[in-house]
């Protein structure tokens, strides 16, 4: 057996809550009023708000900024997947150079594994930041053509392309915080499974709240009126 069952249970929490997370978050998100809930909000009164400005070059500049962000971890996302790949041809002096740093039991081919699991996750980061990307150039081609007098219609279409965008970005970061979590697998299934729980909690806390997510409510509340 290449690992321990205590390691497939570490491993088996670690697909359910990567994979389950985003629809969890989505419903107590809505239910209590989120940051990316309440950002919806906001989003829509920005894009309003563009449409109604006659010099749009402060929403340019702040839309580039976002699409300068994303281009940046999706680089870095690549240049990370390459490195991944460079080190699973060497797995073997992996495992020999982690043994004097936390002595394991694994196989070669467990860190090779391992290393696997590392690839899936950043693989499917550069594919949530490169659809990002995508969305945001969508959104440039939105903002150009808001007629000057305004359109509610064309706002709330840019607000809703804006708001699939930045979800799509947050995947992309959330595979860092998951990628992380899986390098705890190094250490054994215990610290695994405590690492991907402690991501969960820190997601789901910072979400609902942080100090972020109660100032949020009240500029969107103040939005709302």
């Amino acid at each position: 057996m290449l690992f321990s069952p205590a390691d497939y249970l570490a491993l088996a929490l670690f697909a359910v809550v990567w994979a389950g997370y985003e629809p969890l978050q989505r419903v107590l998100v809505r239910r209590h009023d989120g940051i990316n809930h309440v950002l919806v909000i906001v989003r829509r009164a920005w894009m309003r708000e563009t449409g109604r400005r006659e010099n749009r070059i402060t929403d340019a500049a702040l839309i580039g900024h976002v699409v300068n962000s994303t281009t940046f971890f999706a680089s870095t996302t690549l240049l990370v997947i390459a490195a991944l790949f460079g080190a699973l041809g060497n797995a073997d002096r992996i495992h020999a150079a982690l043994d004097p740093l936390m002595p394991i039991s694994d196989a070669p081919a467990a860190v090779a594994f391992k290393l696997g699991l590392l690839i899936l996750v950043a693989v499917h980061g550069l594919f949530r930041f490169t659809w990002a990307l995508r969305q945001l150039n969508y959104l440039i081609a939105l903002v150009g053509s808001m007629p000057r007098e305004g359109d509610e219609m064309v706002g709330d279409a840019a607000a809703e392309v804006l708001s699939h965008a930045l979800a799509a970005f947050n995947g992309g970061m959330r595979a860092y915080y998951f990628g992380l979590a899986a390098v705890a697998w190094f250490a054994g299934a215990l610290w695994f499974a405590i690492a991907t729980l402690g991501v969960l909690a820190v997601l789901l806390l910072r979400q609902l709240g942080s100090p972020t997510a109660r100032a949020l409510r009240r500029a969107a509340a103040a939005l709302s009126r």
